[in-house]
């Protein structure tokens, strides 16, 4: 599964425009009075403004022999969220990952994540060129195997091969893109930030470049 795009909101939209051009170093592709679209990988991302604050969990996909590069290129850009053992590097064995998390200005809780099973590497330094997608979406549903299933019912998704698959917490998709649906109760990891449903709308396609679906969630308040 493929994100082409992803429409988030957030109450900050000056502050957005100089977190990722000016620290993280996305390429704007549109900037308009309301909102903003950077150009990350294949993916474009795009902050709407909004009248609240929203808090979203996503996650950009970086090769494998640049993260430990990625951490620290992060320290002088971006707040790191350490894990439960009080590390920036978090190791996910059964997805055979890697992931440092950051906070963005609007303490979104965002990820460079790197798949080893994709077997993606680079020569270039750590930069924000080298990021390929946005390749995790957080959801949340009040009981996410059943908000799982309806989404796989209507669109051409299943459950992720590696799980996880419980009553708090799904995964559709594959390695090239996930939904990552939590319960309402749960933190987004490795925060205590509790997890809620936000506004938001996201465009995949396949494995085939066609057809493109898109997705909406929520309403803007």
């Amino acid at each position: 599964m493929h994100i082409k795009e992803i429409d988030l909101y957030t109450a900050d939209l000056e502050g957005t425009i100089r977190f990722y051009s000016g620290s993280i170093g996305l390429e704007t592709l549109s900037l308009q009075e309301d909102r903003v679209a950077f150009k990350a990988g294949d993916t474009v991302l795009t902050f709407i403004k909004s009248d609240t604050e929203h808090t979203y969990h996503f996650a950009f996909d970086i090769p494998n022999n640049k993260m430990l590069e990625a951490v620290q290129w992060l320290a002088l850009r971006a707040e790191r969220i350490a894990n439960h053992e009080g590390n920036y590097l978090t190791v996910f064995e059964n997805w055979n990952a890697q992931s440092v998390y950051f906070y963005d200005n609007n303490s979104n809780i965002v990820e460079f994540i790197t798949r080893f099973d994709q077997n993606i590497n680079s020569d270039e330094p750590f930069s924000a060129a080298l990021i390929a997608s946005v390749s995790e979406i957080g959801l949340v549903a009040e009981n996410p195997i059943d908000f799982g299933e309806q989404l796989a019912a209507q669109y051409p998704v299943s459950f992720y091969h590696k799980g996880p698959k419980r009553e708090d917490f799904a995964v559709l998709g594959d390695e090239s893109g996930l939904f990552i649906i939590s319960g309402q109760s749960r933190h987004w990891y490795p925060t205590e930030i509790t997890a809620h449903a936000e506004p938001l709308s996201v465009t995949f396609a396949n494995d085939q470049a066609e057809p493109v679906f898109k997705m909406q969630f929520g309403e803007v308040q």
